[in-house]
């Protein structure tokens, strides 16, 4: 694939392009929507990406077109995909775009009013700035109340290297990137089913010098117990495969860096192939362990700790497998009844929402 067939490097200057992909969240994505068009940076392109849905979003985003459209500097783009991923949609949008920056958008998410102005006002001061990045924010139903994230966000300003990314995160939205820094990456990994933006901004990171953080939060995650469009369930073979997958692709990408948390980040993500060899049979997914530990042998033997620990969980494989479900049908029940459980309170969320 030639990088025209993914991402033309025409552009149109000053615009961006805010790629929203979405399946079946039409409750949450008018909302998603309003945040784009409420920014205080213009000229803006929201590019839905509808994958598969069934939900009515095509006659919301023929409304929010006709409730915009005498906006001059502020359009909405749609266009339909049989249901395929996000990051299909993603790399579709991109194939859309004409911004001469991009900014994601998962569906349920917000974006805060100064979001894209702040970022556009550094780029403008220092042009070898290629990503800012915001702070992330979770609420539930008041966006006035939104709460700071717990966890820690990747320190890009300072370590802009995937090893900064394997420890923490950038979670999709915080970012905008410059139409350049993702031109030299190449698409979106559409193997993956989940953690593709974690696998994707490590590759962005590898290719740029210089990452600078708003400091503020900027960004909002909407809980809710519904599945998101990146995030599968547990013990979900395919998801689980996806993990491993994302996870042996940073790993090069954290060896060839240079990081002073490098060898850190390269043992915590042969911990998470690891755990994923130990969901796999948790779940009962006895064949995709024995294809983790086989097709990611490498990272997983290349840490004492990891390979000690790979040896015992393989071992245990050989073990009569009905033996194995009595061992771990507790775990199993405990997954089954919190996942029927989010299912059941879904409805009366999204009537609310």
């Amino acid at each position: 694939m030639t990088r025209e067939d993914w991402l033309s490097e025409a552009y149109v200057p000053s615009l961006v392009s805010v790629i929203i992909p979405t399946f079946d969240r039409r409750h949450f994505l008018h909302a998603a929507l309003e945040s784009v068009f409420a920014q205080d940076y213009r000229p803006i392109e929201a590019i839905v990406i509808d994958d598969g849905s069934s939900d009515g979003t095509h006659e919301l985003i023929k409304s929010c077109q006709k409730k915009h459209q005498s906006e001059e500097k502020f359009a909405i783009r749609y266009a339909y995909q049989k249901n395929k991923g996000a990051a299909v949609a993603r790399n579709n949008g991109l194939r859309l775009s004409r911004g001469e920056y991009v900014q994601f958008l998962d569906s349920d998410d917000l974006l805060l009013p100064d979001k894209l102005s702040t970022a556009i006002n550094i780029f403008n001061a220092h042009p070898e700035v290629e990503i800012v990045y915001a702070n992330r924010g979770d609420f539930s139903r008041d966006v006035c109340d939104f709460r700071p994230w717990v966890r820690e966000h990747a320190d890009l300003e300072h370590d802009p290297s995937p090893a900064a990314v394997a420890l923490a995160n950038v979670w999709t939205p915080l970012p905008l990137f410059t139409r350049k820094a993702l031109s030299k990456v190449g698409p979106w990994d559409e193997r993956l089913s989940s953690l593709q933006d974690w696998e994707y901004i490590a590759r962005v990171v590898s290719q740029v010098r210089e990452v600078r953080n708003t400091g503020k939060i900027q960004a909002l995650c909407r809980t809710h117990e519904g599945s998101r469009l990146s995030v599968s369930p547990w013990g979900e073979a395919e998801g689980v495969e996806a993990n491993a997958m994302a996870s042996a692709a940073l790993y090069p990408l954290v060896a060839a860096c240079y990081s002073p948390h490098r060898e850190e980040a390269l043992i915590a993500l042969a911990r998470r192939i690891l755990s994923c060899l130990r969901v796999s049979i948790a779940a009962g997914n006895y064949r995709l362990a024995l294809e983790i530990a086989e097709t990611h042998h490498a990272p997983i033997n290349a840490h004492r700790e990891t390979r000690w620990r790979a040896w015992f969980w393989l071992t245990s494989l050989y073990l009569p497998h009905i033996l194995l479900d009595m061992v771990f049908s507790p775990v199993r029940a405990l997954k089954k009844r919190q996942a029927a459980q989010q299912v059941k309170r879904q409805p009366l969320r999204e009537a609310k929402g």
